[in-house]
């Protein structure tokens, strides 16, 4: 990852080969993962849902770093599906009053693939972000039934908000917040990959001047290589291959394509310079 991004081996770290090394590497994550889950576990439950987690997981990675980007969508999906299987088994177990611990590896496992298809979006720069704003109905509808499921299923947990010292306000706060957000990032996604991958709008191309170029970067979050551009009238930045970075320069001239979008949030997607 470091290489890829860099200025002296993008090149050689942005090939075919260098793919397959990422696959390799990540393959070993997780096979490692699910051997172990099999030494500490042989219920075949546990192995049917580690199967699903590890195993399903790397399948749709490997897809998706070598399949169209339908991909894309159906992992964000899957990674959901993973993690509604991962909790239902805790949440049974912590209704029933046993102690047990959720497995991080499988969280992990699940979340990577929602971090994988998120972070295929940031090719794509949306002309509004009102796409987020709509992913909020969902979130309510979902977040609300989610909500009201845990309050029927936790009912006996419930009643020690009476005891002034009891701390479940505070756990119930806690879980609600992280019920919107989780809920949220899986609907924003959903809803933003969708309208672009289901989009079957004829693009329109424009010929734009390369302005301005800048690296975005920082400890916590993916190097992005921007360039600023002018569409219809306003300037905007537009994220591309580092390949592609390395090649252009201000003044040059690139194709930028403009997208209607499968739910009409129109969105922009460069193609590459004239």
């Amino acid at each position: 990852g470091f290489f890829s991004t860099s200025y002296f081996a993008y090149n050689i770290f942005n090939s075919f080969w260098a793919d397959i090394l990422y696959i390799v590497f990540l393959s070993m994550l997780y096979i490692t993962a699910y051997v172990q889950e099999l030494i500490t576990s042989r219920k075949k439950s546990d192995i049917i849902i580690n199967s699903f987690v590890f195993l399903g997981s790397l399948l749709f990675l490997v897809l998706l770093f070598f399949s169209s980007s339908i991909f894309n969508l159906l992992v964000i999906i899957y990674s959901a599906g993973m993690l509604v299987l991962i909790l239902i088994p805790f949440l049974r177990e912590y209704k029933d009053g046993i102690e047990v611990d959720i497995d991080k590896k499988q969280l992990l496992s699940a979340a990577s693939l929602l971090v994988f298809g998120m972070v295929r979006m940031l090719s794509i720069e949306f002309i509004s972000e009102i796409y987020m704003a709509w992913a909020l109905i969902p979130t309510a509808i979902l977040s609300g039934v989610i909500i009201g499921i845990g309050v029927f299923l936790f009912r006996k947990v419930w009643t020690r908000l009476f005891y002034p010292r009891s701390s479940a306000i505070s756990h119930a706060v806690l879980s609600v917040f992280l019920v919107l957000m989780i809920v949220f990032s899986y609907c924003f996604s959903i809803v933003g990959t969708a309208n672009c991958v289901l989009d079957s709008s004829k693009p329109v191309a424009y010929d734009c001047v390369v302005l301005d170029m800048h690296v975005s970067t920082g400890a916590r979050s993916v190097t992005q290589f921007e360039i600023k551009v002018e569409v219809e009238g306003e300037e905007r930045w537009i994220t591309i291959p580092v390949t592609e970075y390395h090649s252009i320069s201000k003044e040059d001239v690139v194709c930028i394509n403009s997208y209607t979008g499968a739910f009409h949030f129109a969105y922009l997607k460069y193609q590459g310079k004239k």
